[in-house]
């Protein structure tokens, strides 16, 4: 079963090791304490989620976020979902510049001038690259055939999540080519399947097929707020109300955390 996730970059490039993590984590945590104020270059999920954490934590402090997209996050979600989600994050002094971007991130870490394409210069104490995918950690797979992965490096799969030609090979996770978000509730969902396909391959019987069931984000801001989405019926929308306590509260670390026995 392949199941290697996938490489990111800075700020979330997380270390192999524990004791590596703890110190990358501290190192983090002290550059966004000095900061003053924060551009953020991004406003998909992680982009706004992050504006909404600052907020919790230093209200007083300015927060900007800039999305290349006409609207925050993408076109998976409806346009009436994705309005809210900008209102919500603006009522709580958030800068949102939408329909721009910014060509050359600062590598640095310290304070920084940046011109965006249609611009505007900004200033900030912080810049965070929320933009961009990561990229799969499959380069391993090229040793069993470079056909396997698409170009951009994700695994070729069935309906069964079998890779093509090798039934006895199952992908699961955020490297395998599914046309849906990259959610961990979607690498839940691959697992079920490949745990009852293997069961089933072994035994000869029938396989069972992946169908992603409909898309849905649980997008926070901060611990108190946050809006849901949930794409059937033509999308709901759920408020701060229910938000914060299926995840704004604790991100769902509990939940994992008795899922997994720790």
């Amino acid at each position: 079963v392949l199941c290697s996730g996938m490489a990111w970059a800075d700020p979330i490039a997380f270390p192999d090791s524990a004791e590596n993590v703890k110190a990358y984590i501290s190192r983090s945590r002290e550059r966004f304490a000095n900061a003053g104020n924060y551009l953020i270059v991004g406003g998909g999920a992680i982009g706004c989620e992050l504006a909404g954490e600052l907020k919790d934590i230093w209200p007083d402090r300015e927060v900007t976020i800039v999305h290349r997209e006409r609207l925050l996050l993408n076109d998976t979600y409806s346009d009436r979902y994705r309005k809210r989600a900008a209102d919500q994050l603006i009522a709580r002094g958030i800068k949102i510049h939408l329909g721009d971007l910014v060509e050359d991130i600062p590598d640095h870490t310290g304070s920084a001038v940046v011109l965006t394409k249609g611009g505007l210069k900004l200033s900030a104490d912080l810049v965070v690259k929320a933009v961009g995918a990561p990229r799969p950690n499959t380069s391993f797979v090229n040793t069993l055939n470079p056909d396997a992965l698409t170009p951009a490096g994700f695994v070729k799969v069935k309906p069964t999540l079998q890779l093509h030609d090798y039934p006895n090979i199952f992908a699961a996770g955020d490297i395998v080519d599914w046309r849906e978000q990259k959610q961990a509730i979607k690498a839940q969902d691959h697992a079920k399947i490949v745990v009852k396909n293997i069961v089933n391959h072994f035994n000869g019987a029938p396989l069972k097929t992946y169908k992603t069931a409909f898309e849905a984000i649980f997008l926070t801001n901060g611990k108190k707020g946050g809006i849901t989405y949930l794409g059937f019926f033509g999308g709901i929308i759920i408020g701060s109300w229910l938000t914060r306590r299926l995840k704004s509260r604790d991100l769902l670390v509990q939940r994992f955390r008795k899922e997994n026995g720790v």
